[in-house]
C-alpha cells in the first residue's frame, strides 16, 4: 500500500488541538468578571465568581467524569448560529447551587418538591443567560435556552466551568459538539487566512514528541514516589536489550507517524491509523534482517459489535470517585523536536529524522507533554519500567 505524505486534514486536527490555531478564531475576550457582578446582583450574593478552568477535546464517554451519570443537563444555543452547547453540573452541585441562591444558609435546604427545585434551576440558567446577553459580547449573536438534545456522539470540545458563591466552590462543564465549536470559529474567522494555506507560516517552528510507552497511575501514589522508585510501565515499544524499537511522533495529542528506532536511528515508517498495546509480559519480537517489510502495514479489520445496553434500560450511575484516586497518565518521552511547518506537512513513511535518540541512556515522564520526571528504563525480569532519577524535571 502507497502512503501519501501526511493528509492536511490529519494535521490541521492535531495543531488545532496543541492550540497552534485558535479554537474559537478571533472572537471578543468573554466578559467572565462582568457576567459575575450582574449575577451577584440578581441573586443579592455578595460575591458570584465565574471562571473558565481547563480545556480539553474529550471523548464521549468522558463528558461526565467526575460527575456521576444523574448530572443535569441544560441546553442553549447562540442565534443565529447553528449548534448546541450543554452545560452539565452534577446533581449534587445543583442541589447545592439551589441552596445557595433560594437561602443565606449553605445548610439551608431549597424546595422539598422536585419539580420546584428543577423549575427554580432552570431560572437560575435563564438569568445566566440574560445577565450574558445583556452584556452582549459577541455583538448579534443571542444566547437562547433551546431544547433538549442529547450529548454528542462524537467527542467534543469541553469546558470546566468554576463557580464560586460566597465562598462556596461549585464545578460545571460546558460541551460543546465539534460542529458548533466549527460554527462559532467560522463566525469570528481570523484575518489571516488559516495556518496551513498561508505561506508566512511556512517557517512556524511545530513542537514535536517521540513516546515509546505509557503507564496510569492515581494522583495521590505519584506524589509519594521518590528518587529511586520503579514504576511499572503498562506498554512500552523499545527494547533496551536490543536498541530498537518503535516509538510515535505525536504532535500534542495526536500521534502523526509510527517510527522505528534502530541504535540512534529514527526513520518513519508508517501513518499512525491505530494504537497497538504491547504488554510487559511480552518479548518484543526479532527484527528481521531486511527492512523490506518497513513500508508495509499489515491490514487489520476490526470486527463489528452489536450496541450493548442495560438490562431493562436502567443506566447504571457513575460512582463519584475521589481527587486522589483518579488515575494520571504517565507518558514515556525519548526526545522532541520542532520541525518547520512546511516540512512536517511532507513527512511520509520512509524518511529519515535527523536525531540521536539513545532511550537506554534516559528518558522522560510527562504528563500532556510537560515533563514532570527523568529516568531510565530498566528490565526486571519480564517486566519494563522506569526507574525514578529526578522529579520535577
Amino acid at each position: 500500500m502507497t502512503e501519501t505524505p501526511l493528509s492536511l486534514k490529519t494535521l490541521e486536527g492535531a495543531l488545532e488541538e496543541a492550540a497552534l490555531i485558535p479554537l474559537w478564531g478571533t472572537p471578543p475576550p468573554f466578559p467572565w468578571d462582568a457576567l459575575s457582578k450582574s449575577l451577584a446582583q440578581c441573586f443579592d450574593k455578595k460575591t458570584f465568581s465565574l471562571s473558565a478552568q481547563k480545556t480539553d477535546w474529550l471523548e464521549k464517554e468522558e463528558f461526565l467524569s467526575g460527575m456521576g451519570s444523574a448530572s443535569a443537563c441544560l441546553t442553549f444555543s447562540l442565534s443565529p448560529l447553528p449548534g448546541v452547547y450543554h452545560f452539565v453540573l452534577p446533581r449534587e452541585g445543583q442541589t447545592k447551587l439551589l441552596e445557595l441562591l433560594l437561602t443565606e444558609e449553605s445548610s439551608s435546604k431549597g424546595f422539598t418538591d422536585e419539580a420546584l427545585n428543577q423549575g427554580f434551576f432552570h431560572f437560575a440558567f435563564v438569568s445566566a443567560l440574560d445577565a450574558f446577553n445583556r452584556e452582549s459580547p459577541y455583538g448579534d449573536l443571542t444566547a437562547c435556552l433551546a431544547e433538549e438534545n442529547p450529548l454528542p456522539e462524537e467527542r467534543a470540545l469541553c469546558i470546566d466551568v468554576s463557580l464560586d458563591i460566597d465562598g462556596h466552590p461549585l464545578m460545571g462543564r460546558l460541551i460543546c459538539p465539534r460542529e458548533t465549536q466549527a460554527a462559532f470559529r467560522t463566525h469570528f474567522a481570523m484575518e489571516k487566512p488559516p495556518l496551513l494555506s498561508d505561506p508566512s507560516f511556512a517557517d512556524t517552528p511545530i513542537p514535536l514528541l517521540l513516546e515509546v510507552g505509557q503507564t496510569q497511575i492515581p494522583i495521590d501514589k505519584w506524589k509519594q514516589v521518590k528518587q529511586g522508585d520503579f514504576i511499572l510501565l503498562d506498554r512500552c515499544t523499545y527494547d533496551i536489550e536490543n536498541k530498537r524499537g518503535r516509538a510515535s511522533l505525536v504532535l500534542g495529542k495526536t500521534r502523526l507517524f509510527d517510527v522505528r528506532i534502530k541504535e540512534g536511528e529514527v526513520k518513519i515508517l508508517e501513518q499512525a491509523h491505530y494504537q497497538e498495546e504491547t504488554p510487559m509480559t511480552d518479548q518484543v519480537p526479532p527484527e528481521q534482517p531486511s527492512d523490506e517489510n518497513d513500508s508495509t502495514m499489515e491490514e487489520k479489520m476490526s470486527e463489528e459489535r452489536p450496541m450493548w445496553s442495560p438490562p431493562n434500560g436502567e443506566e447504571e450511575e457513575a460512582p463519584i470517585i475521589p481527587v486522589g484516586d483518579v488515575p494520571l497518565t504517565l507518558t514515556v518521552e525519548v526526545g522532541r523536536l520542532k520541525m518547520p511547518l512546511d516540512k512536517l506537512s511532507q513527512l511520509e513513511p520512509g524518511n529519515l529524522l535527523n536525531l540521536d535518540v539513545q532511550p537506554e541512556s534516559g528518558v522522560y515522564l510527562t504528563v500532556e507533554g510537560k515533563r514532570i520526571a527523568k529516568g531510565e528504563l530498566v528490565k526486571v525480569g519480564e517486566l519494563l519500567g522506569v526507574k525514578i532519577l529526578t522529579l520535577g524535571g
